[in-house]
């Protein structure tokens, strides 16, 4: 077997208990032996146990006098009643137990017995199993870094730590019988009860949007809502997903007029420069036409020179 199922064996005749108690082994199970009253309650308070076998009549005490008292100390703990004395009183009284799965006379059937208990082991196994996995999810959701809820006409009815956080509250407990309306700004309540009435009549399945909400203080922040239908309690109902995007939406802004103030900045910048190649190009043409002047100046004081010295050499 994966894993032994914890077998605890009471019964004063010992040579039935030990020959119980190699059966058992025998089938992978880890089985304690104990003889009265007593020496049970002295084992089961060091011990953990799933199942107990337990003999009607022990020296000390009755079968269902131990096993009440064993509840108290392992609520979780489950019996099958042995015994040589049946009768209808015992067996009625026995089965109106809670924890209590059978009643079985003696001689046992073996066969029978072992088929229970591998029903019995099965059934742990398998509530083991869930419980680990609610556990697994329990803490998945409690951890979340999103809100999660789960509303029924408008009411919540569940909510995680972060849902808590988010609305202001310390305890998610405190949230349950809040109406969705209490959470959210009057001025997009229309909204928000149109995408909710949307999804109970299966228009959309799934919803994301944006609304604002109100925090228990009364402050107003921004939310992304993603949500859809569940069931509760064999009910239609909402269950959401909530992100508080406040601080991303100013973050947004802060970027959005920072880009428009550099926008604006190397707008007036271009312009600036635009007129500086302008006022470069005049310059520079009316520089090239000075130097074309100046040139052309230079050429003809040069003719009127030459021409000057040929007219003293001809005197």
């Amino acid at each position: 077997m994966d894993e032994q199922l914890n077998v605890l064996i009471v019964d004063d005749n010992r040579e039935l208990a030990e020959n119980f108690m190699d059966i058992m082994n025998e089938n992978g199970y880890s089985t304690v032996v104990a003889f009265n009253g007593e020496s049970a309650l002295n084992v089961v308070s060091d011990r953990k146990f799933d199942l107990g076998m337990i003999d009607m009549k022990l020296p000390d005490t009755t079968g269902l006098e131990l096993i009440k008292k064993i509840t108290v100390m392992r609520p979780e703990m489950e019996f099958i009643i042995i015994t040589g004395h049946g009768s209808l009183e015992n067996a009625t009284e026995a089965v109106s137990i809670k924890n209590v799965l059978a009643f079985e006379i003696k001689p046992v059937d073996i066969e029978r017995l072992l088929s229970l208990i591998r029903q019995i082991s099965a059934r742990k196994k398998l509530e083991k199993s869930l419980n680990e996995s609610e556990s697994r999810y329990k803490d998945l959701v409690d951890n979340s870094l999103v809100g999660i809820n789960i509303s029924f006409n408008d009411e919540l009815k569940f909510n995680n730590k972060k849902m808590a956080d988010i609305f202001g509250y310390e305890d998610p407990a405190a949230m349950e019988g809040l109406k969705i309306s209490d959470l959210i700004h009057p001025d997009d309540k229309e909204m928000v009860d149109q995408r909710i009435l949307d999804r109970l009549k299966q228009k959309a399945k799934e919803v994301r949007y944006e609304c604002r909400g109100i925090r228990k203080d009364g402050t107003e922040i921004i939310l992304e809502v993603m949500g859809g239908v569940t069931i509760y309690d064999g009910e239609p109902a909402m269950y959401g997903l909530i992100n508080d995007i406040t601080g991303k939406k100013a973050t947004e802004r802060e970027l959005e007029a920072y880009r428009k103030n550099l926008e604006e900045r190397i707008s007036e910048r271009t312009e600036e420069l635009a007129k500086k190649n302008e006022e470069l190009q005049k310059f520079n043409r009316l520089f090239v036409g000075r130097e074309k002047r100046i040139k052309d100046l230079k050429k003809r004081i040069r003719e009127l020179e030459d021409g000057a010295e040929q007219m003293g050499e001809r005197d």
